[in-house]
C-alpha cells in the first residue's frame, strides 16, 4: 500500500484542479478512549471545493490509482467521512 501511495496515488492527486493537500497518517497508539479497532492508516484529502473533490473521484486518473490502494486493504472497503473546515 505504501509503495502505491508514494509512486502512484500521491503524485496523481497533487496534479488535480483545486487540490490543496493530501496526507496519509499511520496510527501509532491509543492514548485515551476506546481506540479505532484495526484501523492503521487514515487518508486526509483536501480540495478547494467539494465539487472539485467529486470531479477528482470521477476522473479516469482516480479510477486508475485508487484501486491500487483499495486492493491492499484488509476487511471491508474503506470508510469515508466528509468534514468541513469551520
Amino acid at each position: 500500500m505504501l509503495a502505491n501511495w508514494t509512486k502512484h496515488f500521491q503524485p496523481t492527486i497533487r496534479k488535480q484542479p483545486g487540490f490543496v493537500d493530501v496526507k496519509l497518517l499511520k496510527f501509532r497508539k491509543t492514548i485515551a478512549g476506546p481506540g479505532l479497532g484495526k484501523v492503521n492508516y487514515r487518508l486526509l484529502i483536501s480540495f478547494e471545493t467539494e465539487e472539485q473533490r467529486l470531479a477528482w473521484v470521477a476522473r479516469e486518473e482516480h479510477q486508475r490509482v485508487w484501486p491500487m490502494i483499495e486492493k491492499t486493504l484488509i476487511g471491508s472497503k474503506a470508510g469515508c467521512l466528509l468534514y468541513d473546515i469551520v
